[in-house]
């Protein structure tokens, strides 16, 4: 909306637009023409609410601080039941223009979700259990932390259980503290996170193009079924030279193409580890560390598969659950990951570290067999691990019990969205 009449009116007031986002220039023109005791009401995009860039935490702050935000009503599971055609689910917003008078300022926050009543009569229920009061405190000093927004997605699904257990969890170190991103220069963390490359598309200019030196000639496609724990040499195919004409904009690394590595899809929907030199196109994200991390980074591959990491995104990720499955960067590095000798006991946390490892190893070596069930090889050592990755992480019964409960819960929303 660069130039556009209400981005020039924005910036002549100071007035900040997220993600470019025109929405956001509706709610303060509104309350520019509202008396003083004037009341807006906006049906909006909820990443008005809960996307997690710079300038879209600039425009929730100011928001909170200068307008007194009365009632927040969560349409996001309602996104094909009532605005068929919209690209994005709903949110509706109801202010006033003045600030809030003090920081106990109460916030009705509704978050009711489909069911039968609602595809037969077309009646928006709202349970008890859907309601809850927030302050403008609470909100601003969300704002405030390393992982804003929160507070909207957590009071959305998640019960008081959920999340005592999400602030235990989060007193781990994050991923964010091992794994570098590449504009990361100054730092001794000791894995890599990368995208694959972009080849040059239609609409690039040839003459800015380079040419980049794969590690090999191996590579996999983002949708390959074989991305599932682990990844063989024969999954992958081979590209006629080892060099790309790549796109010369973007990140032309190719450290997270070398072994040992993880490969992320975006959608956290395929996740595997490879023990070899292979490249990727840009969907996929990458994390690469030294070889004497494999053992390590085998775990890391595996945790992200568990009901535990999924779990813990499906809580905190401003996309999942709300509208398409999709995992940006910084929240898959907002995952707790402490390293073993940070734990209690460091000696029992790496004989699972190396257990781990060692069925991995073992189930891709049966894989290569001529006549090997490789899904149920997979089912099998996923099962063990699972019970590893829990004792690693301490989680109790009744902690369990949550976790499996929403990955159970998340599985059907996928289907339910497909």
């Amino acid at each position: 909306m660069e130039g556009t009449p209400a981005a020039e009116w924005c910036a002549h007031h100071q007035f900040p637009i997220p993600d470019k986002q025109i929405s956001a220039a509706f709610v303060w023109k509104g309350a520019h023409h509202a008396g003083d005791s004037g009341r807006i009401c906006f049906v909006l995009p909820h990443g008005i609410l809960f996307n997690h860039s710079r300038t879209a935490l600039t425009f929730q702050k100011t928001l909170f601080n200068h307008h007194t935000v009365d009632f927040v009503l969560n349409l996001t599971d309602y996104q094909f039941f009532l605005f068929e055609e919209a690209r994005h689910p709903a949110i509706v917003v109801a202010y006033r223009k003045g600030a809030p008078e003090h920081r106990r300022q109460t916030i009705e926050y509704w978050t009711p979700k489909t069911d039968w009543l609602v595809t037969r009569a077309e009646v928006i229920s709202v349970t008890p259990e859907d309601r809850c009061t927030i302050t403008v405190g609470e909100v601003l000093d969300d704002l405030e932390g390393n992982d804003a927004p929160q507070i909207w997605k957590q009071r959305y699904w998640a019960t008081a259980r959920d999340r005592r257990l999400i602030d235990r969890l989060s007193l781990y170190p994050r991923l964010r503290d091992h794994i570098r991103q590449t504009r990361e220069t100054t730092t001794n963390k000791r894995w890599l996170i990368g995208m694959g490359f972009q080849p040059v598309g239609k609409g690039d200019d040839p003459q800015k193009a380079i040419v980049i030196r794969l590690p090999s000639r191996l590579f996999i496609e983002a949708t390959s079924p074989s991305l599932d724990l682990f990844l063989l040499p024969r999954d992958c195919m081979k590209l006629p030279a080892a060099a790309m004409t790549v796109r010369s904009k973007l990140n032309k690394g190719i450290e997270v193409f070398r072994a040992p590595h993880v490969l992320v899809a975006q959608e956290f929907t395929s996740i595997g580890f490879a023990d070899f030199d292979v490249s990727f196109q840009h969907a996929p994200r990458g994390i690469t560390g030294p070889k004497e991390d494999r053992d390590l980074l085998i775990f890391l591959a595996t945790y992200f598969r568990s009901p535990l990491a999924r779990y813990f995104l499906f809580q905190t990720s401003s996309n999942w659950g709300v509208s398409r499955q999709k995992i940006h960067v910084e929240e898959l590095l907002r995952l707790p990951l402490p390293l073993p000798e940070t734990l209690p006991d460091p000696q029992r946390a790496w004989e699972i570290v190396k257990e781990v490892g060692r069925i991995m190893t073992s189930t891709a070596e049966e894989a290569t067999g001529e006549f090997a069930n490789r899904k149920a090889l997979v089912q099998t050592a996923s099962d063990s691990i699972e019970i590893l990755i829990k004792e690693y992480f301490d989680i109790l019964s009744i902690e369990k019990i949550l976790i499996d409960d929403t990955h159970a819960q998340t599985y059907y929303i996928l289907i339910f969205a497909n």
